[in-house]
């Protein structure tokens, strides 16, 4: 047993797989290529079914490419290169085939599965980025309204001056803001008998003493 490419008529070719199955614009760029090629690069893997007829088992999205070719190119794309299967070498072949496209199958699982690994992934980046930045202006009212309540303690705690008080701290910062003559003045409208040599800050303690 021996496999060797033939070429085979397109038009003797059938495929039970529906070309709707198949993207329309790739089967076009596949066309476009066969012709710039002058063949597949991958052969058809073929089976006679009459004298004239044969049955695709593998290369079907070829097999349409090639048909397209053909459509655009009848005498350049008029036949496909393509192994012949006969019946010693029938379940050989299939065999192979069978294996070869469950590995090209799980080859491509995994690249579907991680895009939508990845887009769910990114959807939940998204959502993530949306709570952030809700928790964050949250977060900024509590701290606003935290130091409003800071600020409110802070001033409830102060010690309130009374009216004598008050007046007490104003009559002090007046004496500060007076001359020694004055403050002597202050004191003999008081009574108190001050010495003629006497230091500011004293005068202003026997005034305040009063």
């Amino acid at each position: 047993m021996k496999l060797s490419i033939s070429l085979v008529a397109v038009k003797k070719i059938k495929s039970n797989i529906d070309a709707s199955k198949f993207s329309e614009e790739e089967l076009e760029q596949a066309a476009n290529l066969i012709l710039e090629a002058e063949g597949v690069i991958n052969p058809l893997i073929i089976q006679r079914v009459s004298r004239d007829s044969y049955e695709v088992i593998d290369g079907d999205f070829e097999y349409y490419a090639a048909i397209k070719a053909k459509e655009k190119n009848p005498l350049q794309g008029e036949m496909i290169g393509a192994f012949i299967i006969d019946a010693e070498s029938e379940d050989v072949i299939k065999k192979q085939v069978e294996l070869i496209r469950k590995h090209h199958k799980n080859q491509n699982e995994v690249p579907e599965n991680y895009l939508k690994i990845e887009k769910k992934l990114n959807l939940l980046n998204e959502l993530i980025k949306e709570k952030l930045s809700f928790l964050s202006g949250e977060m900024s009212l509590l701290l606003e309204k935290v130091n409003k309540v800071e600020e409110y303690l802070i001033e409830s705690q102060k010690p309130k001056l009374t009216k004598k008080q008050k007046n007490t701290v104003n009559t002090a910062n007046d004496y500060a803001s007076m001359t020694v003559p004055q403050l002597k003045e202050v004191a003999k409208e008081k009574g108190i008998r001050v010495p003629s040599k006497i230091k500011k800050d004293d005068l202003i303690a026997a005034i305040e003493s009063k």
